[in-house]
């Protein structure tokens, strides 16, 4: 008990932190006459990002990674036959124009979407998010690619992707 709240105290001082610095570093900071890039473009609110700190458990699964394969293998550099071990930052993103699930939260890697947390880990993330009053935030935690061999054969592994995230989702 003592231990899940260390792990909620880390990840709402991860939060405050990175929220308080995206708030000092935004737009609406900088002094007047700033060049901005895109300026001809309708600018769109960016969400606060949050990293969360890992134990190096990995055990939160993404689902429907199987439809990201391609994706996945770039990622990793292609195929190999002993496939892949890549460690690599994940951003976990609130999507609620999801026409399937409005409480879906998308995982992307290096700018790819590459799969979902279940629904039963996206409303449990949520509702965290929620109860610490973070509503819209972008967070980033570490996460593990792997599988992806190919030794030839038909002998192909898919890809598989889990997430360090020390929240009280994938127990």
């Amino acid at each position: 008990m003592e231990f899940n709240t260390t792990l909620t105290l880390i990840f709402v001082a991860g939060v405050i932190l990175v929220y308080l610095w995206d708030r000092l570093n935004s737009p609406a900071n900088k002094p007047k006459g700033a060049v901005r890039l895109g300026a001809a473009k309708k600018l769109q609110a960016r969400s606060p990002v949050a990293i969360i700190p890992g134990q190096g458990s990995f055990r939160v699964s993404v689902v429907g990674e199987s439809n990201y394969q391609a994706d996945l293998e770039s990622i990793c550099g292609g195929r190999t036959e002993n496939g892949a071990y890549e460690v690599v930052e994940a951003q976990l993103v609130l999507e609620e124009s999801n026409p399937y699930d409005p409480d879906a939260v998308r995982v992307d890697i290096a700018g790819k979407t590459i799969g979902y947390l279940s629904r039963e880990n996206a409303r449990q993330y949520r509702g965290q998010l929620n109860e610490q009053g973070y509503r819209g935030v972008v967070t980033k935690c570490t996460a593990t690619i792997v599988g992806g061999w190919d030794r030839g054969g038909g002998d192909k592994g898919h890809f598989g992707v889990t997430l360090d995230i020390p929240a009280k989702i994938g127990n």
